[in-house]
């Protein structure tokens, strides 16, 4: 089931501010697909996994994910995020573009390791609401059966002309995008955007493992 991290730490904005407008891409009509629909997509496949998740063993979860996530997340956003503009904008092309590779592979291990199996849980959408630099916040929460609900809000921008999600924040405050960039900072500062790089394909590899 999905980790509770209850961590501190600022919010994301202010790297988003760095980045500048991160609403519709310029000259782009507004997406056709709603946002509340991006995120109802992806609860429904996550439901899916859970459903289905002994006969699909890892790899059917994995295979069954894919898709969605890379379609409804905006991976590349949220890794030059996790990494930080000032140091983002330093790594090169190819660089960045495995660290991209590393990152989504092992963003979409992470829900198929972690939804397994299901117990009841339900998704429920509550609305949708305006958010800073032309995004918006879906505001969901996860039933459990004989446990309070959990609040999932996700933020999603339209810069490439479709709604993706950008960060999730647990419980309405807890953006899990900047506990991401704190866990990795010392990596990054320590062995470089490549050593990031093979730190997230070994904890991909370890999801693997572990089934």
């Amino acid at each position: 089931m999905f980790t509770k991290m209850y961590l501190k730490v600022p919010a994301i904005l202010t790297a988003l501010l760095v980045f500048g407008p991160i609403g519709t891409a310029s000259g782009q009509q507004g997406p056709s697909v709603r946002a509340e629909t991006v995120v109802e997509r992806f609860h429904g496949t996550l439901l899916q996994a859970m459903t289905e998740g002994p006969e699909l063993g890892y790899e059917g979860r994995r295979a069954l994910l894919d898709p969605v996530v890379r379609e409804g997340f905006d991976l590349s956003l949220m890794t030059a995020l996790m990494v930080g503009p000032a140091a983002w904008e330093g790594i090169p092309g190819a660089t960045q573009k495995a660290l991209v590779d590393a990152f989504s592979a092992w963003t979409i291990a992470t829900y198929a390791a972690q939804f397994a199996a299901h117990e009841g849980e339900q998704f429920v959408l509550l609305g949708a609401e305006p958010a800073p630099r032309d995004t918006l916040l879906v505001k969901t929460q996860m039933l459990l059966v004989g446990e309070d609900p959990i609040a999932f809000d996700y933020r999603l921008s339209s810069r490439t002309g479709s709604w993706r999600i950008i960060d999730i924040y647990l419980e309405g405050a807890i953006s899990q995008l900047a506990l991401r960039r704190s866990e990795f900072s010392s990596i990054l500062k320590r062995s470089g955007p490549e050593g990031l790089a093979a730190r997230l394909e070994e904890k991909r590899a370890r999801l693997e493992k572990q089934g």
